[in-house]
């Protein structure tokens, strides 16, 4: 289990949070569970309802859509940041690669987060249009 101080190391070495003060990053840190996933194990499954995000403390993940491998994503990335905006079932099953280890957000922590912090918003914006201009927006699931 990390301390609250562990949590905010993480999410200062997050690109998305990099411009978030250390004020806003113990309140985004107090907000999250931690879960631990084993090689094989699904973070989430497309189609499923899903209502939080996750930042890859450690370990490395698989998205795929469809049947198709998407992309991978690794230490300090986040997956599921849809879920933010967007009540619809998932757009990709994740599945841990190997061990990994992660922070959830449950999306109601995350909206108050980005409806009294603009800079917060600013982030996860950004995020999402790094990963469309990438190719590969179907990591959000």
């Amino acid at each position: 289990m990390l301390l609250s101080i562990e949590r905010v190391l993480v999410l200062k070495s997050v690109h998305a949070f990099t411009a978030l003060s250390d004020e806003q990053l113990m309140e985004l840190a107090s907000g999250m569970r931690e879960s631990r996933f084993e090689a094989g194990e699904a973070l989430m499954l497309q189609g499923d309802g899903g209502r939080s995000v996750f930042v890859i403390v450690s370990g490395e993940v698989k998205v795929i859509r469809d049947g198709v491998l998407v992309t991978r994503l690794g230490e300090r990335e986040i997956v599921g940041e849809l879920a933010a905006f967007d009540p619809h079932p998932r757009s990709a099953t994740v599945t841990a690669i190997r061990p990994t280890h992660t922070l959830e957000l449950g999306n109601h922590h995350m909206e108050w987060l980005m409806a009294h912090d603009l800079g917060m918003l600013r982030a996860v914006i950004q995020l999402l249009c790094r990963r469309l201009r990438a190719g590969d927006a179907g990591d959000g699931a």
